[in-house]
């Protein structure tokens, strides 16, 4: 991989090789963890062309990778969920909806560490950005329904208005005149934190909301001080 592209006649058996891995029951953790890196760095060295055929194959070990029970497998495959959204060309993403549905139940997980549920918000920003209007409406509604606790949650209230500051910045064709008012209102009282870092993002946030959805901000202008 020294070589980037050198792989592309062998990738596709070696995304059957780690789907084989994955199924063994022997596989450690610790090779799990190997192996969704292999595939990471597969995906950032080779043009999407080289492994096109083979892309469902990857969407299941994505899927496989994040919905693993060990919270680092977990992790490192969301941050492959994350580069394979951002890689593949627009034309091509139709297929990455599959996705969406298991990245939601690691957003929804409350029991796990704190790095999890970050990295379940900041996957979930990615494919918003990259898929959100080819996404059933009903998902992305449930999406931004478990972000909106998430802004609400001390822990994690600063990734998530950063994530929702490049959602609203995006160009999507989403309906969020329902949702908005709350967001707004929670941003709002983060204006008066204490946290400096928080301040400056509720405020670029509104920002946001602001240059893209001003007629929203203007019914809800009773909110801000």
């Amino acid at each position: 991989l020294a070589l980037p592209g050198q792989m592309a006649s062998h990738i596709g058996a070696i995304f059957q090789l780690v789907q084989a891995d994955f199924g063994e029951a022997s596989t450690t953790n610790a090779v799990k963890i190997e192996l969704v890196k292999l595939l990471l760095l597969l995906v950032k060295t080779h043009d999407f062309t080289s492994y096109a055929e083979h892309a469902d194959l990857l969407n299941k070990l994505v899927i496989t990778a994040l919905s693993d029970p060990f919270y680092r497998v977990s992790l490192d495959g969301m941050d492959l969920a994350q580069h394979v959204a951002l890689l593949r060309p627009k034309e091509s993403r139709g297929n990455l909806k599959a996705l969406f549905p298991p990245l939601l139940n690691q957003l929804q997980e409350t029991k796990c560490d704190l790095e999890l549920k970050e990295k379940a918000v900041a996957t979930a920003d990615v494919l918003i950005e990259c898929l959100g209007d080819q996404l059933p409406e009903a998902e992305v509604q449930r999406c931004l329904s478990l972000l909106l606790q998430r802004l609400k949650n001390e822990t994690t209230r600063l990734v998530t208005t950063r994530a929702f500051t490049k959602i609203f910045a995006a160009k999507l064709n989403l309906n969020l005149s329902d949702f908005l008012p709350d967001v707004i209102a929670e941003l709002t009282h983060l204006l008066g934190v204490k946290e400096r870092s928080l301040r400056i993002a509720a405020i670029r946030c509104l920002s946001v909301i602001c240059e893209h959805y001003p007629r929203v901000l203007l019914l809800n202008s009773s909110c801000l001080p």
